[in-house]
């Protein structure tokens, strides 16, 4: 792909359209082709004016399309322009406030090329995260790969309500069971300086990511270490466990749909129609817990009489279910 000084906002444009629904990758000629009538070779002044006036017109024709759109036809409009912003940060190592401060910026050869391949493994349907190898997530930006889940915008209602139940001025010992990234209890050790967060999970590449993020968010409170669950955590009376564990169905269709594609199963499937590792949790955490403190469990959006159910047998009290912000249940919580 030969960039012919294309800019900023070209780059954000092309892949916006490469990237929407349904088009399929387009080859190097094809995409010389439509660079050499976007931007053409040493315009002169004259030309340049012409190219000026044509770009604002197809924008303006592009207002008017996109309004003309179905609601669900902007939707993926917006994502496509999301990913392609994200991509283009991406390669040139900017933040968004820069593209939209520099859009007149020239991208350089090599650097159009690594677009072009970024934009290829999106439409091959590849996570941004993966792509892009972060994640923000709360106040912090995690390192991603392919060996745990990417955190997720609504698991942050896990943090809130954690934080919610504590009494944050005192020092805690808090658990983050299946830590992943290191999401929870790498955010839960940046609100509570004061506290010992400490963090597991059972495959060794997800551990050593959780650790490399701990180190890049220069947090030194969190403890991350490799255990089947309960299995190597140290008895300390935790004032809290928290946990986001697998909770889709073996079989569940939306496997097969998206970014989970790309995603670890084990990391996102568990038996007993997605209940087994909850409940395994809900009937160990009690061993762990001081008393009157709080298990919180995130869980599938359909799942939260399940959840209160199980709590309930393993003997918890005050049990209640929070919405997201799409008034789905996602975490449920109780108290020894």
């Amino acid at each position: 792909m030969k960039s012919n000084q294309l800019s900023v906002e070209q780059a954000i444009s092309w892949a916006t359209e490469q990237l929407k629904v349904g088009e399929q990758p387009k080859d190097e000629e094809d995409l010389k082709d439509e660079e050499d009538l976007r931007v053409g070779e040493e315009l002169k002044n004259e030309e340049e004016l012409i190219l000026e006036e044509k770009l604002k017109n197809e924008e303006k024709l592009k207002a008017k399309q996109y309004h003309a759109m179905s609601p669900q036809a902007q939707v993926e409009q917006q994502s496509a322009s999301v990913d392609a912003s994200y991509l283009v940060s991406h390669v040139l190592d900017k933040s968004f406030t820069w593209l939209k401060t520099w859009p007149e910026s020239l991208l350089s050869q090599s650097q159009a090329e690594r677009l072009q391949a970024c934009v290829k493994r999106r439409q091959a349907g590849e996570p941004i995260a993966y792509i892009t190898g972060v994640k923000d997530f709360w106040t912090l930006t995690l390192k991603t790969n392919p060996s745990t889940l990417i955190p997720r915008a609504e698991t942050e209602l896990l943090i809130e309500q954690t934080l919610a139940q504590l009494d944050t001025k005192q020092a805690l010992n808090l658990l983050d069971l299946g830590t992943g990234t290191g999401a929870i209890a790498l955010s839960l050790a940046k609100e509570l300086p004061n506290s010992q967060v400490y963090g597991c999970d059972f495959q060794k590449g997800a551990v050593e990511l959780a650790i490399e993020n701990a180190q890049f968010n220069q947090l030194e409170n969190v403890h991350i270490f490799q255990s089947n669950w309960f299995s190597l955590v140290p008895k300390l009376d935790f004032d809290a466990i928290v946990a986001n564990p697998p909770y889709v169905e073996p079989g569940d269709p939306h496997l097969l749909q998206g970014d989970l594609v790309f995603e670890p199963n084990s990391a996102l499937v568990a038996e007993d129609n997605g209940l087994a590792d909850i409940r395994n949790i809900a009937n160990e955490a009690r061993a762990y817990l001081k008393a009157d403190a709080p298990l919180l469990l995130e869980h599938g959006y359909n799942q939260g009489k399940q959840v209160r159910d199980i709590l309930q047998q393993y003997g918890y009290s005050k049990i209640t279910t929070i919405a997201d912000l799409d008034n789905n249940d996602r975490v449920t919580l109780g108290f020894k």
